[in-house]
C-alpha cells in the first residue's frame, strides 16, 4: 500500500473581510484515503475545498497537493464555468490530478 501523502493542508486560514472563515486547519490526505468534511452552514467547508482546488488562495497557511502549491501551481484552463454539476462532471478529477 502506498502511504504517500497527496493533500497536505498546515494552518490554512480564510477571511472574507473582516470574518474569520476557516481558522488555523490542519489535514493530510494519504493515498487512497476517503475524507470528508462535515459541519454547519458557514463552516468554512467549502472555502477550505476551494483553496483545495486551486480556486481560492488562503489569507494565510499553505496547501499542497501531490506535492505542489495548490495555489501556484493552480490551472487556470481547468477552473469550472458557473454551470450546472451535469455539465462539470470529472471536473474534480481536472482540478487535482495535472
Amino acid at each position: 500500500m502506498n502511504d504517500e501523502t497527496v493533500i497536505t493542508v498546515e494552518g490554512l486560514v480564510m477571511r472574507y473581510g473582516t470574518a474569520v472563515a476557516v481558522r488555523d486547519v490542519n489535514l493530510a490526505v494519504r493515498h487512497g484515503e476517503v475524507v470528508g468534511l462535515i459541519g454547519p452552514d458557514g463552516a468554512g467547508k467549502s472555502s477550505t475545498l476551494r483553496v483545495i482546488g486551486g480556486l481560492q488562495r488562503p489569507a494565510a497557511g499553505g496547501v499542497t497537493v501531490l506535492g505542489r502549491d495548490a495555489w501556484r501551481h493552480r490551472r487556470a484552463g481547468s477552473r469550472p464555468k458557473p454551470t450546472s454539476w451535469t455539465r462539470c462532471a470529472g471536473t474534480w478529477t481536472r482540478w487535482t490530478c495535472a
